[in-house]
Order: structure tokens, then sequence, then C-alpha cells
């Protein structure tokens, strides 16, 4: 058998050496650049990408009884809110708003006068879609809307009489009444 004193091309053991170190080097470079200078950008795609915020409007639904009769419905009405300090700017437009709000004129500039400094009042409460939209389309400064819903309860007069909950008269009558009629547990009703 031969024995090699060395190797042949001694040249290549640094050749793969310089190569590898080079891949080593530049996979290091690339994650600096990665993690430190690109950073903020890179961050910014990522969340662009994965982050998303989307309004899901959560209304309630209709209750029925198991004739499927409505009990309780859900509809939409229109709360409209002003910025008294942005409608300073447009005090001619006042009256078209009062007409289109079915109000006094007088007594909403001096409604608005004296919360000039606020930045948030109720105009008007539970308006149909419609209505709201009419009031919007005038496009005073500082008036805006909000959708909301309103419940209503066609069956009945009132939710408790469906509900099976007691009015608070009716709760206090049975307290009250209650040792007058019954005798105190363990206590006969003579000794009252």
């Amino acid at each position: 058998m031969m024995k090699l004193e060395g190797a042949l091309y001694p040249w290549r053991f640094r050749v793969v050496i310089g190569l590898l170190a080079i891949m080593v080097g530049a996979i290091a470079w690339r994650i600096v650049d990665l993690q430190v200078v690109d950073r903020d950008f890179l961050k910014g795609q990522g969340d662009a990408r994965s982050l998303r915020h989307i309004p899901i409007p959560a209304h309630r639904g209709l209750i029925t009884d198991r004739n499927g009769e409505p009990l309780a419905v859900s509809t939409p009405v229109t709360t409209l809110w002003a910025n008294p300090k942005e409608m300073q700017a447009a005090k001619d437009r006042w009256p078209a708003l009062a007409a289109a709000l079915k109000q006094n004129p007088q007594q909403l500039t001096e409604r608005l006068e004296q919360q000039a400094n606020k930045e948030f009042i109720y105009l008007v409460r539970g308006l149909t879609p419609e209505q709201g939209q009419v009031v919007l389309d005038l496009k005073v400064p500082g008036v805006y809307g909000i959708e909301e819903f309103r419940r209503f309860y066609p069956a009945a007069t009132s939710p408790r009489t469906w509900s099976g909950s007691p009015t608070w008269t009716t709760t206090v009558a049975r307290v009250w009444s209650w040792p007058m009629t019954s005798g105190w547990p363990g206590c006969p009703a003579s000794a009252r």
C-alpha cells in the first residue's frame, strides 16, 4: 500500500474553507440586515398582511315564540349628534337644521349657544334611518349620525308581562304580607 505524504492539492482545502466562511458571513450579514436595518419596514409589511381591524356590527336578533310570532324585534334607528364648536362656523344653516329636525329654531339656537364650548351633544335620538339621512344630507358642519338599534316588543305592552318577572310593588306586597298570612316558621299563627 502506498502512503501519501501530503495532499496532492492543498489549495483545494483552503478554497472550500474560504467559501464556507464567506457563506457563513453572508448569512450573518443577512440576519443583521433583516433584524436591525430593515426591521421597521418589514414589521409594517407583516402587520399590513396579518392585522385586520374590521368592525362587525352585532345587533340583537328577532325573538319569537314557539308559533313564530315576534316577541321582541330590533330595528335600526339613527341618532344625530353634533359638535357645537364646529357648528359655530355655520350659524346661518341652523334654521334649516331646526326645520329638518322639526324643532323650534330659537330653542335650537339657544341650546347650541349655551353649549358652544362642548364637543358633543345629542340633537335627536331614535329617528328612522330615512329621517336621519334627510338631516345628514343638509351637510351642516359638525352634525353627525350614528346607527343604533332599538328594541320593540310588539306582542306585549311591557316585557314584564311575558318574561315572568314580577314588578317591584308585587314583590314588596308579597314580602310584607307573608308573615301576616302564614305566620313565622316555627311559630303558631296565634303568636303573631
